[in-house]
């Protein structure tokens, strides 16, 4: 058992694929909590036995250093059932509210689905980030997907779809081989980096493997990470949920990526103008920090029209272009925005679902004429089946939150809590 020592570890819940083994996970309330746990060298279920307050070492952020001590039950990475594995944690402290999601008070006595990092300096950390499962049993619907988003993380469970990649340590600008056995037969996605690129949407028939080969390339290969960091790549299916079409993970592997050059812009982003969008005006976007050359599909809704477009992105990322927004009533409720999806043209797949890049800008409701929509542009595809209000009501939220659109989170098959990642 190794010492513990102080690492901070606030819990994540939004949607940012960043994980490293070695040196110790970001500390901010963002993350995609499925990256970490492809980075976790121990991955188990057990119970907590203790947890006991580090007075010699530092707080951090509303919270105390906890040594908590766990009793592994089940190892899906890195233990034996049996054995005690101690590791230091973060608690709140009482009365002092803290934004991220973290372990309970009554921590003690709990079971947990968890994955632990090594901290810096050696040692483990326990995390809320890397914790998918914290009840007073191991029993419950929240359990069922605990497990089931562990064994497709670990690839501990032989009876599952399995991913490989070859080679093993993916390199930027070279292609990559992925093979898939042991899937349903279906249509499926795969998809990583954090700009959840697509990959490949391989056909499995009865035999249920696929060998599919791409290019590795996207923002990963951009920025420069910490040595140990893993990119993970992911195996979606597609099935339909309350709110329409829903992505959901089926397999995942991993590999330490190669050959990454940094430039700038290291992250892909579209703007559009003018701002507010008027019935009736073109409006301009402007991309950049997509790959050289590169084939894009670019959408432009609102709920009542849509308009698509090819287009060739530069030798350096970018791309302008020009959408005329229908005169008359271009939205069909009083307060509306325009949306923007920007995607892989390689693939046809619902912009929603995968785009690279997303924005979205208000509508001007004193440029709508009084009248029907626009004739001939017929209604918007939207896969949630949200109205213009619910539209306005989330990107307030957005907006409010100070973050834009981020990439969406693939999961389990389950009802989606949060959605990657990733």
């Amino acid at each position: 058992m190794k010492t513990p020592v102080i690492v901070c570890a606030a819990a994540a819940a939004a949607l940012v694929a960043l994980a490293a083994p070695g040196p110790r996970p970001a500390l901010a309330c963002t993350g995609d909590p499925v990256e970490a746990l492809v980075g976790a060298p121990v991955v188990f279920e057990g119970r907590v036995r203790s947890v006991v307050l580090r007075p010699d070492l530092p707080s951090e952020g509303g919270t105390r250093p906890h040594e908590i001590t766990f009793e592994v039950i089940r190892s899906f990475r890195g233990a034996a059932p049996g054995d005690t594995v101690t590791a230091i944690g973060q608690v709140p402290i009482p009365g002092i509210p803290v934004m991220c999601a973290q372990f309970p008070q009554d921590l003690a006595g709990q079971f947990v689905v968890a994955g632990l990092h090594v901290a810096e300096g050696g040692g483990w950390l326990a995390s809320a980030w890397t914790t998918p499962f914290l009840g007073p049993a191991l029993a419950g619907s929240q359990y069922e997907y605990a497990v089931e988003l562990v064994e497709i993380v670990t690839g501990s469970n032989p009876t599952r779809p399995a991913l490989t990649i070859e080679p093993a340590s993916p390199t930027c600008g070279h292609d990559l081989r992925f093979r898939g056995r042991q899937f349903p037969p279906g249509s499926y996605v795969l998809r990583y980096g954090s700009d959840q690129r697509v990959a490949g949407t391989p056909v499995v028939g009865l035999d249920g493997t696929f060998d599919v080969i791409w290019v590795v390339v996207g923002e990963r290969c951009r920025v420069e990470m910490p040595p140990g960091w893993l990119l993970s790549f992911r195996a979606l299916a597609i099935s339909e949920g309350t709110g329409g079409p829903e992505p959901h993970l089926v397999a995942m592997t991993a590999g330490p990526l190669l050959g990454v050059v940094p430039r700038e812009p290291s992250w892909a982003d579209v703007t559009i103008s003018p701002r507010p969008a008027r019935c009736g005006e073109p409006v301009f976007l402007a991309g950049t920090g997509f790959e050289p050359n590169e084939r894009l599909r670019v959408v432009v809704e609102s709920t009542v029209f849509s308009r698509s477009s090819t287009l060739l992105a530069a030798g350096d990322g970018s791309f302008t272009s020009r959408v005329d927004v229908p005169a008359g009533r271009c939205f069909n409720s009083e307060y509306a925005a325009l949306s923007v999806w920007v995607q892989q043209a390689d693939f046809d797949l619902p912009p929603r679902l995968f785009p690279l890049v997303s924005t979205d800008v208000f509508m001007d409701p004193r440029s709508a004429a009084v009248g029907p929509p626009d004739a001939g542009t017929g209604k918007a595809r939207d896969a949630s089946g949200r109205d213009g209000r619910v539209e306005f009501i989330l990107l307030l939220i957005g907006i409010a939150a100070g973050a834009a659109l981020t990439a969406r989170r693939q999961l389990p098959s389950r009802s989606r809590r949060d959605r990657g990642g990733g």
